[in-house]
C-alpha cells in the first residue's frame, strides 16, 4: 500500500517522532509530507532514506498547497492519506481529497483529546475549527484514536460515529530504555515533556514543597512557554536549589536511567502519555494523574501509582510513601512497569496501524 502522511512540521515533537518510528517499522511504502516547516526529524528521515517531502509553500497559499498534495497523490499512486496534526489545513485536505480523488481512502488521526485538538486562543476560531474537525472525522474512511479516552472524546465533542473509530495505542522504541537497580535513599525525580500550564508541572513543585525533610532532586526535561513561570514558582516555594531545568534533550533514555521516580500530573485529559511508557520501560516508579488515558496505561499499585487530578496533598503523600518503600515493593512495581511497557512497543504499534491501513 502507498500511504501519504500529512504533518504540519518536521521539528522535534511527539507526533513527528512517532511517525518517523512508524515509517521505519511499517510494511507499507510511506511518503511523509511536511506542509509548512522542515526540522530535525525531517532531516533524520531523509538521512535514513525515507520518502520525505518539503512543500516549501507560504502558509496562506492554501489552494496552491492542496494542488501540490493532489499531484503527489496521483504521481505516487497513493492509496491512503493520513492527517496527523490537528491543524485545519490538514483536515481540509482530507475533505477535499474525498471530493477530488474518491478512490483514495482517508484517515483522520486523533493524537489528543477532541477539545485539545480544537483548542485555539480565540473563541470564534475555536468554533470554526471544531466544525472542521468534526466534518473531517465524519467524512474520513477511518478515524484513529490513540486511546479509549480519546475515542470517547471524539464521540462526545465531534459526534464522530463510533463504528468509524479504531483505537491504536501509540508505540515507544522500548529497546532504547533499560531497567537497572536503583538506590532510593534519595528521590531522583524526573519529568519529561512540554512546559505548558496544562501539563501540570506546577503541581509537582507545590507537592515537593510539602514533603518535609525527604531528600530529593527534581529534573525537568523539556521547554515551553511556561518555563519561566515554573522557575519563578520554584524560587517562591524555596526549592529552587533542588530543581533543575534541563531544556529540550535528545538523551532522554540516559536521563531516565539516572532517575528513580517519574511524575506526570496533567491538568488536561492526556490523550496517551509516551513519556509515561518510556519511564515505565526504564523501570522507574511512576506517579501520575488518574485522568485521560493514563489509567489505560498504569494499574494503580501494580505497575505504578495514580493520584487524583489536581490533588497536591495526595501527590505529596504518595511521594512520602515511595520514599519509605521496601526494596521488594520497589522491585515489584519496577518489574511490572517494564512488562507493561512492552505492550506499547513501537513494533506492536506499527503492526496494528499497518493492519488497519490494509483493511481499508
Amino acid at each position: 500500500m502507498n500511504v501519504l502522511h500529512l504533518l504540519s512540521s518536521g521539528g522535534i515533537g511527539g507526533i513527528e517522532t512517532l511517525c518517523k518510528c512508524y515509517v521505519e517499522n511499517s510494511v507499507h511504502h510511506n511518503t511523509v509530507v511536511f506542509l509548512w516547516d522542515w526540522g530535525i526529524i525531517a532531516d533524520e528521515m531523509i538521512q535514513m532514506g525515507f520518502d520525505a517531502v518539503n512543500l516549501q509553500t507560504k502558509k496562506k497559499n492554501y489552494l496552491a498547497q492542496f494542488r501540490r498534495i493532489k499531484k503527489l497523490c496521483i504521481d505516487k499512486k497513493i492509496d491512503v492519506v493520513i492527517a496527523h496534526h490537528a491543524d485545519p489545513f490538514s483536515h481540509f485536505c482530507l475533505i477535499k481529497i474525498k471530493q477530488k480523488l474518491p478512490e483514495i481512502k482517508t484517515i483522520a488521526y486523533a493524537h489528543g483529546n477532541a477539545l485539545d485538538m480544537a483548542r485555539v486562543k480565540h473563541k470564534f476560531a475555536g468554533k470554526l475549527k471544531m466544525k472542521l474537525l468534526s466534518a473531517s472525522t465524519k467524512k474520513a474512511d477511518r478515524v484513529v484514536a490513540i486511546s479509549q479516552s480519546v475515542k470517547d472524546s471524539l464521540q462526545q465533542y465531534f459526534k464522530t460515529p463510533e463504528n468509524k473509530i479504531s483505537v491504536v495505542y501509540n508505540g515507544v522504541e522500548i529497546t532504547k530504555f533499560k531497567r537497572i537497580e536503583k538506590d532510593y535513599t534519595s528521590l531522583k525525580i524526573i519529568y519529561v515533556g512540554r512546559l505548558i500550564e496544562l501539563k501540570g508541572v506546577q503541581l509537582t513543585l507545590q507537592a515537593l514543597a510539602q514533603i518535609g525533610n525527604i531528600n530529593y532532586h527534581f529534573k525537568i526535561v523539556g521547554d515551553g512557554s511556561y518555563r519561566k513561570d515554573l522557575q519563578d514558582m520554584a524560587k517562591e516555594l524555596g526549592i529552587a536549589e533542588k530543581v533543575e531545568f534541563l531544556g529540550s534533550r535528545r538523551d532522554v533514555p540516559e536521563l531516565l536511567q539516572a532517575a528513580n521516580v517519574f511524575i506526570h500530573m496533567p491538568i488536561w485529559e492526556e490523550g496517551f502519555g509516551i513519556s509515561v511508557i518510556e519511564a515505565m520501560a526504564s523501570g522507574l516508579i511512576c506517579i501520575c494523574a488518574n485522568n485521560g488515558a493514563i489509567p489505560e496505561i498504569i494499574d494503580d499499585n501494580i505497575d505504578g501509582y495514580l493520584v487524583k487530578k489536581n490533588n497536591i496533598i495526595e501527590l505529596a503523600e504518595k511521594l512520602k510513601m515511595v520514599a519509605l518503600l521496601k526494596p521488594d515493593d520497589i522491585s515489584r512495581i519496577s518489574e511490572n512497569a517494564v512488562k507493561k511497557a512492552e505492550v506499547f512497543s513501537i513494533k506492536n504499534f506499527a503492526s496494528n496501524l499497518d493492519d488497519l491501513i490494509l483493511k481499508l
